[in-house]
C-alpha cells in the first residue's frame, strides 16, 4: 500500500509513505516493511522495533528514538537515529554497524552483558549522553576522549575500576556519575573538565581526591557519601561555584579551614561522619542554608555559628551534642531545628528569639 502527501498520526506496517507528515501521538511499538521517503516527523518518533524499513531523505523535528533488547545489522541504516536504548542480557557487544549513526546523540546501555566499550565508540562524535546502568563494563577505552560533544557520562553500578587519562579531553562534560562503581582514584586529568558541574563519587572505593580537583571551577555539586575518604585536600577551597557538598557516611574527622573559601556553598551534609567539631571558619559561608550534622560526634557548636545569616535548616539528630550556645538565637533565617535523640537537656532562654522557626524537635 502507498500513501502520499498525508498528515498522519499512526503508522501501518508494510506501507510506503511519500511526502507525508507524521504527528505521532503514541509510541509505535514496532514497525515492519515500511518505506518513508521525503517524510517529516513533527513529534517524537519512538519505536521498540524496526524491521525491514527504510528512511530516505526524512526529517525529524524532535528525537528519533529506538528502544530494543536485541540488535540487527539494519540498525546501521537508521542514519537519522538520535537516541538508542539497548537493554537486556541478549546484548553482549555493540555491533560495528552502530558506529555508522552520525546523528546519534543519546546512547543508553541498561542491564546488558557488554563488558567493555569498543574503540570505535570514538566515532560517535555527535554523542552528548552516554548512560550505562547495571551493565558489565569494566573499563573505558582511551578513545572515549574523542567524544568532544559528550555532556553526560553515567556509569552507575558498573564494575569499572579506573578512568583513562583521556577523560580530561571531555571539555564539554557537565555531568559525571560514578555512583557504586569500583573506582579507587581519580586521574589528575579530572582537573581539565572545565565544564563539569556535577560529580557523583558516592559508594565508590575512592580514598582521596587529587589536588587537581580544585581546578573544577564550574563544579556545583560534589557527592562523596559512603566513600573511604578520610580528608579533603586544601584545594577544595578553590571550588568557587560549589553549592552542595555531601560527605555523609565517610570517615572524615575534620573539615579543612579552606572550607571558608566556598562562597556559594548552600548545602553541607556531614551526617554520620567522624567529625567532632566544626571549625570556626564555618561562619564564613554566607550562602549556607542547610547544615546536616545528624549522627556525628560533635559535642558543641562554635559561637561563630551565629554568623550564618542564611541558615534555614540545622539538623543535629543523634549527635553527641550536650548544649546549644546562646548565639543560636542570632540565626534570623532558621526555620528548622532538629535536636532529637541528642544529649541536650536544657535549652538557652535566648532560643525564644528564633521567630522564623516553624519546626523544632527535641525528643
Amino acid at each position: 500500500m502507498q500513501v502520499k502527501s498525508k498528515s498522519l498520526q499512526t503508522i501501518e506496517n508494510n506501507t510506503s509513505y511519500y511526502g507525508c507528515a507524521f504527528f505521532l501521538k503514541e509510541k509505535a511499538s514496532q514497525i515492519e516493511g515500511c518505506i518513508f521517503e521525503n517524510c517529516s516527523f513533527r513529534t517524537d518518533a519512538d519505536f521498540q522495533k524496526i524491521k525491514n524499513c527504510q528512511f530516505i531523505n526524512c526529517n525529524f523535528s524532535n528525537r528519533f528514538r529506538l528502544e530494543i533488547t536485541e540488535l540487527s545489522e539494519e540498525i546501521g541504516q537508521l542514519t537519522s537515529l538520535t537516541e538508542l536504548h539497548l537493554s537486556g542480557p541478549r546484548i553482549k557487544e555493540l555491533p560495528k554497524e552502530m558506529f555508522q549513526l552520525p546523528s546519534l546523540t543519546h546512547l543508553y546501555l541498561t542491564h546488558t552483558r557488554i563488558e567493555k566499550l569498543p574503540k570505535k565508540i570514538g566515532l560517535l562524535t555527535s554523542l552528548t549522553k552516554l548512560h550505562c546502568f547495571f551493565a558489565k563494563i569494566t573499563e573505558l577505552p582511551k578513545e572515549i576522549g574523542l567524544l568532544t560533544s559528550l555532556a553526560h557520562l553515567n556509569l552507575t553500578h558498573e564494575p569499572i575500576t579506573e578512568l583513562p587519562k583521556e577523560i580530561g579531553l571531555l571539555t564539554s562534560l557537565t555531568y559525571l556519575n560514578l555512583y557504586n562503581t569500583k573506582i579507587t582514584e581519580l586521574p589528575k586529568e579530572i582537573g581539565q573538565l572545565s565544564s563539569l558541574t556535577e560529580l557523583d563519587l558516592s559508594i565508590t572505593e575512592i580514598t582521596k581526591l587529587p589536588k587537581e580537583i580544585g581546578q573544577l571551577h564550574s563544579l556545583t555539586q560534589l557527592d562523596l557519601s559512603n566513600t573511604k575518604i578520610t580528608e579533603l585536600p586544601k584545594e577544595i577551597g578553590q571550588l568557587s561555584s560549589l553549592t552542595q557538598l555531601n560527605l555523609s557516611d565517610t570517615k572524615i574527622t575534620k573539615l579543612p579551614k579552606e572550607i571558608a573559601l566556598l562562597p556559594s556553598l548552600a548545602r553541607l551534609n556531614l551526617r554520620n561522619t567522624e567529625i567532632t567539631e566544626l571549625p570556626k571558619e564555618i561562619a564564613l559561608l554566607p550562602s549556607l542554608t542547610h547544615l546536616n550534622l545528624n549522627d556525628t560526634k560533635i559535642t558543641k557548636l562554635p559561637k561563630e555559628i551565629a554568623q550564618l545569616s542564611s541558615l534555614t535548616q540545622l539538623d543535629l539528630h543523634g549527635a553527641k551534642i550536650t548544649e546549644l550556645p546562646k548565639e543560636i538565637a542570632l540565626l534570623p533565617s532558621l526555620t528548622k531545628l532538629n535536636l532529637s535523640n541528642t544529649k541536650i537537656t536544657k535549652l538557652p532562654k535566648e532560643i525564644e528569639r528564633l521567630l522564623s522557626l516553624t519546626y523544632f524537635d527535641l525528643i
